[in-house]
């Protein structure tokens, strides 16, 4: 389904309440946003729910300035958009929604998930049967569990293609992030490739070579909270 943001008037600060517009609607994994905009007053400003909350478009997740942008919904849990324009989000150029597993509706369980990859899994063609683990098994993506935890953690396991890491956490005290080895080392939240935010992450390794993750909130990547995955080819 592509959802024409503010229906016929676009994305603006006249006119629409966007949180009365989101909360009609029912957004699916696999649905589109399609914002219509002037480029020249307007942009579309991926962000943080902190960031949401503040009217903050310095740390944007993604930005879009075309003035007819579409935004895929690839994963389940919130999203938060955003005007950068100065005080345009503060009049209200602010969308969130809750995005929705896909065909599976508001009380889709974990398990129910995990069956759904499976088969998406081999129908693109993993044909080794697919790996799923749980990052820190029952301790889950946290701080407390001592600095070495996840290193040990993932040295006793082999990932290969097609294998996917579940993290869960508290998305109050966590979040996750996908680096670069240089930020991975270094803790630098500040360029990440992906960001996850909806505290049940399926993360499907679709490649090979390491993936670095930590999690930006501060001083947590510092006191452990970091993961590096080699992934082997699928045998």
């Amino acid at each position: 389904t592509v959802h024409q943001v503010g229906d016929s008037n676009g994305w603006t600060i006249m006119s629409v309440n966007y949180e009365r517009w989101a909360s009609s609607r029912t957004f699916h994994v696999g649905d589109s946003l399609f914002f219509k905009y002037n480029k020249d007053f307007h942009d579309v400003t991926e962000v943080s729910h902190n960031d949401f909350k503040l009217c903050e478009p310095s740390k944007p997740l993604t930005r879009y300035e075309t003035g007819s942008d579409t935004v895929i919904l690839t994963k389940p849990g919130l999203q938060h958009f955003i005007c950068g324009f100065p005080s345009h989000c503060d009049m209200g150029q602010k969308l969130q929604i809750h995005v929705l597993p896909a065909s599976l509706g508001p009380v889709a369980a974990p398990n129910t998930i995990m069956g759904l990859l499976i088969v998406a899994l081999s129908l693109f063609g993993f044909v080794r049967a697919t790996s799923i683990y749980e990052v820190g098994d029952s301790n889950g993506w946290t701080t407390t569990v001592g600095f070495d935890y996840y290193k040990t953690w993932s040295s006793s396991k082999t990932f290969y293609v097609g294998d996917v890491l579940i993290f869960q956490y508290n998305k109050t005290f966590h979040n996750l992030m996908e680096v670069s080895f240089q930020d991975f080392e270094s803790c630098n939240p500040n360029s990440p490739l992906t960001t996850y935010q909806s505290q049940y992450e399926p993360v499907i390794l679709n490649r090979t070579g390491h993936y670095y993750f930590i999690c930006d909130v501060p001083g947590h990547c510092e006191s452990g909270q970091k993961l590096d995955v080699l992934v082997m080819p699928a045998s």
